[in-house]
């Protein structure tokens, strides 16, 4: 059009921009600076390198969309063992069921990845999958009194439940320009509170009102959570063309762009080894959430009776370290990145897992009482712990979005978060339960801590070896 004043929102050919024109609002349209510094274009993505992004008025969107959602996933998934005892369910059954999301997770969310890339309809099929997975959670009241009914819906709300938050979080970054994807935490920060305000909620009502008004709370937050979704989903992200605003490369059809983008992800050494590093943190994490606050009741049960009435207040306490350091972290871990860049936040949060173990097991006093040291450890072990995932899973995030060619954004988000819910979390629940099982967990603890360290050792021994190695070949060759 000749109007100067016209301007397409969506730009799906570059012959739309002419030498004579304005530049595009810069709050409505960035350039795409992630292969601008690598001076070609990559699989997925077009020559012209502009895509949508998302303004602070939609930011604020995001915010309300992760609190509405994690408050709606709050309200039960993490209670659910608790709704299988209420239900008289044993202890090995409720073990069995609980491993069937992990399981799912390893083997769906990468299929779910790789239909919202090769479709372009991320947002709809996100949507989608929430959708089917809370309407199988909220049907599992319904079968209670009935074992095996109770694990169909719950693997069928597993099956579709696998891939909705590593698909929303890859929209999201997608949508951010690569200046402020490093901030990617301050938005999942509202993520965290919604969660931990459907937690406490869920708490104080009790197990007495466990079915009738826990699942009355679930059933409201996920149709606000559902509207959210609608609403406050970005439609662009890192693909889609016409159908989600994404820059796509003309030259290529979407098979063709999903396969040379996956070539080239499998052959990026680094994204290999941040998978290894979010495993790593997966088995790890997983040992310390089944069995931490275990070894924290033994340690208070060996108290006299007065001092281990104490215990749900401390465990309170615990509880709101965990929570400070997931809120100081997500809120941090921007500037974290820019002053020391994402390898070194990465690095630092998995040389934390063997100090987090140690604490864990507390410091002995010599007396009968539980030492003011003890108690701190165990708070200090809580923030860590919540830090930790913060610190690496945001930056991961983050640099896999760097890392991955537009074309397979969300199937790479999703493989993350298969291989760290599913393997990562299968892997410690089994290896920690047999070693706990067979030495005590403070025994237990005390040799994963020193198998870390060494293992972190053996890695920053290799890693200064190859360095010296390049550095005295580049010397040499000058």
């Amino acid at each position: 059009p000749s109007n100067n004043d016209a301007f397409p929102f969506h730009i799906h050919s570059l012959r739309l921009l002419s030498p004579q024109r304005e530049p595009l609002p810069c709050d409505t349209m960035k350039r795409n600076s992630d292969d601008a510094s690598r001076g070609g274009t990559r699989p997925g993505e077009r020559l012209g390198k502009l895509r949508a992004t998302i303004t602070i008025d939609e930011r604020t969107k995001v915010r309300l969309l992760f609190f509405m959602y994690r408050f709606s996933t709050g309200c039960l998934v993490p209670q659910m063992s608790l709704f299988m005892r209420s239900s008289g369910m044993s202890p090995g059954t409720i073990g069995r069921l609980q491993a069937i999301r992990p399981l799912v997770t390893l083997l769906c969310a990468p299929f779910w990845g790789a239909v919202a890339d090769r479709t372009g309809h991320r947002k709809t099929v996100a949507v989608f999958l929430f959708a089917m997975s809370s309407a199988f959670r909220l049907l599992l009241v319904y079968a209670k009194d009935n074992v095996t009914l109770f694990g169909v819906l719950l693997l069928l709300s597993s099956i579709f439940y696998s891939a909705v938050t590593s698909l929303i979080d890859s929209i999201v970054v997608s949508s951010l320009p690569e200046s402020e994807r490093a901030d990617f935490g301050r938005l999942r920060l509202f993520g965290a509170l919604g969660n931990g305000l459907a937690s406490c909620l869920v708490l104080w009502m009790g197990r007495e009102r466990f079915v009738p008004d826990v699942f009355r709370l679930d059933a409201v937050s996920t149709a606000l959570a559902l509207a959210c979704m609608l609403a406050c989903l970005p439609a662009g992200g890192s693909r889609g063309g016409d159908r989600d605003g994404a820059a796509v490369d003309r030259r290529f059809t979407r098979q063709e762009s999903y396969a040379r983008g996956t070539r080239e992800v499998f052959g990026n050494a680094q994204v290999l080894v941040l998978f290894a590093t979010v495993v790593l943190m997966g088995c790890s994490l997983s040992v310390m959430e089944n069995f931490a606050y275990i070894q924290i009741g033994e340690v208070y049960d060996s108290l006299p009776p007065g001092q281990a009435i104490n215990a749900p207040r401390d465990l309170g306490l615990y509880r709101a370290a965990f929570t400070v350091g997931g809120v100081l972290t997500s809120w941090f871990s921007g500037k974290l990145q820019r002053a020391l860049g994402p390898d070194a936040v990465m690095s630092a949060g998995i040389c934390c897992l063997p100090l987090t173990f140690f604490l864990y097991v507390g410091f002995p006093t010599g007396g009968d009482g539980l030492g003011i040291t003890t108690k701190a450890a165990f708070l200090a072990a809580e923030f860590i712990r919540s830090a930790i995932f913060n610190l690496v899973w945001f930056t991961a995030t983050v640099r896999l979005t760097e890392l991955a060619p537009a074309s397979v954004r969300s199937s790479v988000q999703s493989l993350m978060e298969s291989i760290y819910r599913g393997f990562g979390y299968s892997s410690g629940s089994y290896l920690g339960g047999l070693l706990c099982t067979g030495m005590g967990i403070s025994a237990a603890f005390v040799t994963i801590g020193r198998g870390l360290t060494a293992l972190i050792c053996v890695v920053a021994v290799a890693r200064w070896g190859a360095f010296s190695f390049k550095t005295s070949k580049k010397v040499k060759s000058l």
